[in-house]
């Protein structure tokens, strides 16, 4: 009969703390990744020039179409062919914002496209340059009305760095199987790897509704003269 005994997520404290902490700091550098591929590729898809938009195009429907793990195995065991080597974490980090920033992409883009285009014909009479418009009128706008669907995928990213455990990064899951392997307690490990995950993606989403909230706010005297200084 199998018996519970807590000691075990004790006596691997220090072990399990390293393995979290790992698993944070990738879901931040591949939460920028994503980011930036994100913007950058919505931007593509919307450029002028067709050989751009193709490209943006190809790049989506590569990555979407593939599964994470294939991109991570190819980063990580295939790069070396080529005399490129990266660790586990950045291989990792790159196959993971990749991934993710081809979704984040789609997302930006329709966020974009629903910015009203009155304000780019006020911002032209004006005579704001195209770049100021894109940053102050056009980036913010987007950017809250993607915010609960990129919500949705930070949460899935957050998830994802479990398969990062497949190229011995030895981040939160990784060092779960680890314990449990040597230890064979896999209900008291698989509890805490189970609350930790519910833990991070409770947090974050809480955390993306209330910058939600705040963004969603009526602008008020002060926040209007602030925005008007701007």
């Amino acid at each position: 009969m199998y018996y519970i005994d807590w000691r075990v997520v004790w006596d691997n404290l220090p072990r399990l703390a390293d393995g979290i902490v790992t698993a944070l700091e990738l879901v931040v550098v591949a939460g920028f990744i994503a980011f930036f591929v994100g913007i950058l590729g919505a931007l593509a898809r919307r450029s002028k020039f067709r050989s751009v938009r193709v490209a943006a195009i190809v790049y989506l429907e590569a990555v979407r179409n593939s599964p994470v793990l294939v991109k991570m195995y190819f980063i990580y065991f295939g790069l070396p062919t080529f005399d490129i080597s990266l660790s586990p974490f950045v291989s990792g980090a790159v196959a993971l914002g990749l991934h993710h920033g081809a979704y984040l992409m789609e997302i930006f883009r329709a966020a974009f496209d629903g910015v009203p285009r009155g304000q780019f014909d006020g911002a032209a009479s004006l005579g704001l340059p195209r770049w100021l418009t894109f940053w102050k009128i056009e980036l913010p706008q987007a950017l809250r009305a993607a915010l609960p669907p990129v919500g949705n995928v930070g949460s899935e990213l957050i998830k994802d760095t479990s398969l990062t455990s497949s190229i011995s990064l030895a981040e939160a899951y990784f060092v779960f199987v680890s314990i449990i392997a040597l230890t064979m307690r896999t209900v008291e490990i698989f509890v805490v790897a189970a609350g930790f995950y519910l833990a991070v993606t409770w947090i974050f989403s809480l955390g993306v509704s209330a910058l939600e909230r705040r963004l969603n706010r009526p602008y008020g005297p002060r926040r209007t003269a602030k925005a008007v200084s701007l």
